[in-house]
């Protein structure tokens, strides 16, 4: 596996004795793979990348920008605006007046908020089913994540 750069884009290059055909794709996280036959010029495949360029930017386009959870920045759970505010001195992750308290490292503070908003939506989805399997007289048994 080699890699290529390409506009500033980081390209991964694989070749494998199955392949029959240059193959190019983009996956959720904007890597740029190119999966190519093992005996395959490399001269071919920087043609086969310079001839899709168009089509490589249209795919990154669509990606949707990752939000990034940092002190501060305002976020909507579950309806409710909250910011969040990051103090290594909170024990535990709550919502506290308009604030999504996050305590620890700050390096950690994007995996608790993500931790934190699956968990509430969870509750949410649970109570909701629970609400809904009583009007029609059913039971959950189970609501996987």
């Amino acid at each position: 596996m080699s890699q290529l750069f390409c506009q500033d884009k980081n390209i991964v290059i694989r070749r494998s004795f199955r392949s029959k055909y240059l193959r190019l794709s983009v996956n959720r996280t904007g890597t740029i793979s190119v999966s190519a036959p093992l005996f395959c010029f490399q001269r071919d495949i920087n043609q086969f990348i310079e001839k899709h360029t168009n089509w490589i930017e249209e795919q990154l386009k669509k990606i949707k920008p990752k939000f990034e959870f940092q002190n501060g920045k305002m976020l909507t759970i579950l309806g409710e605006e909250v910011i969040i505010d990051h103090n290594p001195n909170y024990r535990i992750t709550e919502i506290r007046s308009g604030k999504l308290c996050i305590g620890g490292d700050a390096c950690f503070t994007h995996r608790r908020c993500e931790t934190f908003i699956k968990k509430k939506t969870y509750e949410y989805i649970l109570e909701k089913a629970e609400q809904l399997a009583f009007q029609i007289g059913k039971k959950i048994h189970r609501i996987t994540h």
